[in-house]
């Protein structure tokens, strides 16, 4: 963080008024464009934090993120060096940040997720079809104009950052809470995977108020990442949509190859799974047979695998019936599982054994 105070500072044609907010890489000040006459956000780097090669590193990255065009991307728009420190300009969001919605409210509700999900992934597919990975989703960079517009911020600098310190020998820049693993382990080739992965903890955040994965350091946090099971938002909302606590599993897959494929997958399963009642959920999921129509013998309700009632939900059984019912589902997945397995074995030994067109 930058040593000097600041604030009613000029620098180059940045008029500094305020400090916005202060982050473990850099500061964000409040500025005008006295040249443009519009309200800026400058963010300052600390002294020395980059050598002043790297200002041509900066400046070549923004000119290659000029090409994106899209009215939910923030681009910063010009760098420069002042003291020792590097700076960046980009457009005001007068709404604050995510961050700063989540520190007064704590968490949000589905409808606020869906719709802060759904315009964040706009932009990100838009970038991730033109090459470009964000690598740093995090709150802080998803900016909220206060009438409801979502932008996402930092466009190209955590490329950029990331070029410069691993050519300068510097540490890499990230945000452990939002780390994916395979980048915890070292893999900093960029992926989309690794945006996916950072946007589900954001997702995480929102709904249940704090991260997935705490710890006292760095480190530990990183192995979190790595090793520890994705908790369940049912733990924290027990009254939550099934479906929703598989969508947030699944945009956390450990491995990438799992996760969903394009940021938008996450939104439009978001929407569906708003819009799907409990008991069409859990039949899509196999969880318990789809209705279908059924006649009535005089004197008899109608009978699902053994229990009585009319009722099609797990909620509207009897606890005493629906433990039954869940054990009786698990044994059958338990059998299904073991069948292919096995059948997968024999197969597999079949083909080991065709040696030359023969059959041993």
């Amino acid at each position: 963080m930058p040593e000097d105070n600041l604030i009613n500072r000029l620098i180059d044609q940045f008029q500094i008024h305020s400090l916005l907010a202060e982050g473990p890489v850099a500061s964000i000040y409040l500025a005008e464009d006295t040249e443009e006459q519009i309200q800026v956000a400058l963010k300052i780097f600390p002294r020395n934090f980059f050598p002043p090669e790297s200002l041509e590193a900066i400046n070549q990255e923004i000119r290659a993120a000029a090409y994106l065009e899209h009215d939910l991307l923030v681009m910063p728009y010009a760098c420069g060096l002042f003291d020792g420190h590097v700076y960046l300009a980009m457009p005001y969001a007068p709404g604050g940040s995510l961050r700063d919605l989540l520190a007064s409210k704590k968490r949000l509700e589905l409808d606020e997720v869906i719709s802060v999900i759904k315009q964040v992934t706009m932009a990100l597919d838009y970038m991730h079809k033109r090459g470009m990975n964000h690598r740093n989703i995090k709150p802080g960079n998803i900016l909220l104009d206060g009438e409801g517009g979502v932008y996402l911020g930092d466009i190209g600098l955590p490329t950029v950052l990331n070029t410069v310190a691993v050519n300068l020998d510097l540490p890499v820049p990230s945000t452990p809470a939002y780390t994916a693993p395979e980048i915890a382990q070292g893999n900093l080739t960029a992926r989309q995977s690794f945006d996916i992965y950072a946007l589900g903890v954001v997702l995480f955040r929102m709904l249940t108020g704090h991260h997935p994965f705490e710890a006292d350091n760095v480190t530990e946090l990183l192995i979190h990442h790595i090793n520890t099971p994705v908790p369940s938002i049912l733990d924290d909302l027990p009254d939550s949509h099934p479906a929703i606590d598989r969508i947030v599993r699944q945009a956390l897959a450990k491995n990438p190859r799992e996760r969903f494929a394009r940021a938008g997958d996450i939104a439009d399963a978001l929407t569906e799974a708003q819009q799907m009642s409990a008991a069409q959920y859990q039949a899509a999921e196999g969880m318990l047979p789809a209705e279908k129509p059924r006649l009535e013998e005089p004197g008899h309700s109608p009978r699902i695998r053994g229990f009585y009632g009319p009722a099609l939900t797990l909620a509207q059984l009897p606890p005493g019936k629906r433990r039954r019912y869940l054990r009786q589902m698990a044994r059958e997945r338990r059998m299904q599982a073991r069948d292919y397995r096995r059948s997968t074995i024999s197969e597999t030994r079949r083909q080991r054994m065709l040696i030359g067109g023969f059959v041993l």
